[in-house]
């Protein structure tokens, strides 16, 4: 039995991807320019080809097509069909900037920066290289849509590649690209991404899980009508307007939960159903809905609506009991919600607005995005890249006593979150507490703690080097740094 089929790719001609981009740009000059692009794209790449003997411009063909899924806009659609002339063409990015303007030139070069990164390289002039290639990703995040993008078609389509760099591209696209696709709500691509190097990584795995829940597949769906029907009748009954979407954890998914020693009928969101309403306050009367038909897990209840996950995911989640050896998840959230939850940061650009002003609105919005700006305008020598990397790793909250939530990577300190409130509070700190119960600097912080930071007006402490391993953030590392270099003008602390 074959468990696996390559995805491939999805169009082969250009009018297939006009087909779809038709559907939602409509002024017919864009349209020219995207047009442009191709055809300039498939006069450089004449002659080239794919692994797979294919004509080198199905790639980006496909990588535009995907963007234009996403309803992206016309200069994301024309760099995702160029994102490769600079690079394997003899194109230069002045040309490309002078046929199609600085903002898609800039897309193609900080795409064609990233694919050229070396994450592992310690050399002092890459790393810097690297904070202005970083700057520019937070910039405009759209080139790390397109070389999502583009990740993901060349998952799609590895089957031609020899194993021993199948292998290598897989487990690259699990250490990087899934978490970067997570981190800006892109489960879609994140979940194909995972599956897809799986495959390649452990195809036994693979394909025993794939066996055991296609076995289980009608059992499944039949158990998920069922719930469907009823918490409908009941929603249709209070007068909420609403639609669920069910579905399925994805092969990856079930496979770490195996891993980790949990069972098919105790994976709590193996089976989910997606209770989509037009208000939050609907979400509030709907959830109470499901529970007065279903029994649910009390620890297990979840409100990412009054708190979002810190990638700005809303959405209540209840684990139910089914009356069937397996549970189910129901995801309760409005329609808003559901956009974010499908395209994640996308969804910012589809609603045709100017890119500087998105991004400013992401800056404030995103913890990342604000972070990412400061430390690379503030600290000239910030390791932006391992920044970016503690960025991808699990997130904990932490609450301030006047209810301010704070997101900092698993194992960080107080000391880390001074950082985030004052840049000079590690000073002039005199106590911390945690859960109302005193702690010191190097306590590991757990998710829901609430941390009481008291200082006084006067610098109450030197910077002292011990402090750079107690820190677990790069900006929290950079902050200590500075302040031990202003321990040389002892003026600074002749208030001790």
């Amino acid at each position: 039995m074959e468990y696996y089929k390559e995805v491939g790719n999805v169009i082969y001609t250009y009018d297939e991807l006009l087909a779809l981009l038709k559907t939602y740009i409509v002024d017919e000059s864009k349209l020219e320019l995207i047009k442009r692009a191709y055809l300039i794209a498939k006069k450089m790449h004449v002659g080239q080809l794919r692994k797979s003997g294919e004509s080198y411009i199905i790639h980006p063909l496909n990588v535009a097509y995907i963007a234009a899924q996403y309803k992206l806009d016309y200069e994301t659609i024309c760099a995702s069909i160029l994102h490769d002339v600079v690079e394997d063409t003899d194109m230069s990015l002045d040309e490309l900037g002078s046929l199609f303007g600085i903002r898609i030139s800039n897309l193609v070069d900080g795409v064609t920066k990233i694919t050229n990164m070396q994450f592992k390289s310690k050399d002092q002039e890459n790393i810097a290289n690297q904070s202005k290639i970083l700057h520019g990703m937070c910039s405009d995040v759209r080139i790390i849509f397109i070389k999502l993008f583009d990740r993901l078609h060349n998952m799609r389509t590895m089957s031609s590649m020899d194993k021993k760099k199948q292998i290598l591209k897989a487990k690259e696209t699990i250490n990087i690209y899934v978490p970067l696709a997570y981190r800006y709500g892109l489960y879609r691509i994140k979940e194909e991404l995972e599956d897809i190097a799986l495959y390649y990584i452990n195809k036994d795995s693979y394909n025993r899980v794939f066996e055991m829940l296609s076995a289980r597949k009608p059992q499944f769906y039949n158990i998920l009508s069922e719930m469907k029907g009823n918490i409908l009748d009941e929603l249709i009954k209070s007068g909420i307007n609403s639609r669920i979407e069910l579905s399925i954890k994805n092969i990856h998914g079930v496979y770490r939960r195996l891993n980790d020693g949990i069972d098919l009928e105790n994976m709590h969101d193996l089976l989910a159903l997606k209770v989509i309403v037009p208000t939050v306050l609907e979400c509030y009367s709907s959830l109470g809905i499901v529970h007065s038909l279903y029994n649910c897990m009390n620890e297990r209840l979840r409100d990412y609506i009054s708190q979002g996950k810190s990638n700005h995911y809303q959405s209540f989640h209840t684990v139910l009991f089914t009356g069937t050896p397996y549970l189910a998840q129901a995801r309760i959230r409005t329609e808003e919600m559901n956009k974010f939850a499908s395209s994640g940061i996308i969804s910012y650009y589809q609603k045709g607005r100017e890119n500087d002003e998105i991004r400013q609105e992401l800056e404030r919005e995103f913890s990342f995005f604000s972070e990412l700006v400061k430390a690379s305008s503030f600290y000239d020598n910030t390791d932006m890249v391992n920044f970016v990397k503690e960025q991808f790793q699990p997130m904990i909250k932490v609450y301030t006593p006047d209810g301010k939530i704070f997101k900092l990577p698993l194992g960080s300190t107080p000391l880390d979150l001074m950082f985030k409130l004052e840049s000079d509070l590690i000073l002039r700190f005199t106590a911390i507490f945690v859960n109302n119960r005193p702690a010191e600097i190097v306590y590991k912080l757990q998710d829901g703690d609430i941390l009481s930071i008291y200082s006084s007006d006067k610098i109450k402490n030197i910077p002292k080097s011990k402090w750079l391993h107690i820190a677990q953030t790069e900006y929290a590392k950079e902050g200590i740094k500075q302040l031990l270099k202003s321990k040389k003008n002892i003026d600074n602390f002749r208030t001790l």
